[in-house]
């Protein structure tokens, strides 16, 4: 929706956003859990819906996936061994290339104040498992499509829609 009168650099600015994000390739989300068949379900459903995802069951490999895979979002589970998913978070918020990449939180938790604890650690988003495969979906397709539109806005100039300074 617009209200009048419509700013037409405005306009053109979300037109040629709106443009780049269908033309563009599918979300690629980076899916840790160490339970193998969860993984690998949570892949699949997102396969199915059009996006792509990688899985991984070492929390450890983290780091080596985020530079291969390059996702566009991260669905991380909070208990894991070795690593738990809310420190992994925080790691990966002292890093300035991740910082931009939304992390959505699966666990069996139900208490909100360690719910709300993860989420200060750098998460953007915490579902309770078991989660439906639509409810999955859609969180992860509403999260991926914010976080694309946030950083175009942080990248590019609104007047000429090139590239900011800092960029």
């Amino acid at each position: 929706f617009f209200q009048k009168p419509v700013d037409v650099s405005y306009l053109t600015q979300l037109l040629n956003h709106k443009y780049n994000e269908t033309a563009g390739e599918p979300y690629r989300i980076l899916i840790i859990d160490d339970a193998p068949s969860l993984a690998d379900y949570y892949s699949l459903i997102l396969t199915q819906a059009g996006m792509t995802s990688r899985a991984i069951t070492n929390p450890l490999d983290l780091l080596k996936e985020l530079e291969t895979f390059q996702p566009n979002l991260i669905l991380m589970d909070v208990y894991m061994p070795e690593c738990t998913g809310l420190e992994l978070a925080a790691i990966l918020r002292q890093d300035i290339r991740y910082t931009k990449i939304p992390i959505i939180f699966l666990s069996t938790e139900e208490d909100k104040n360690k719910k709300l604890f993860a989420i200060s650690l750098g998460g953007d988003d915490f579902l309770t498992k078991p989660i439906s495969p639509q409810h999955l979906i859609s969180a992860v397709l509403s999260r991926s499509k914010r976080a694309s539109i946030l950083n175009y806005y942080m990248t590019t100039d609104s007047l000429t829609g090139l590239l900011n300074h800092s960029s």
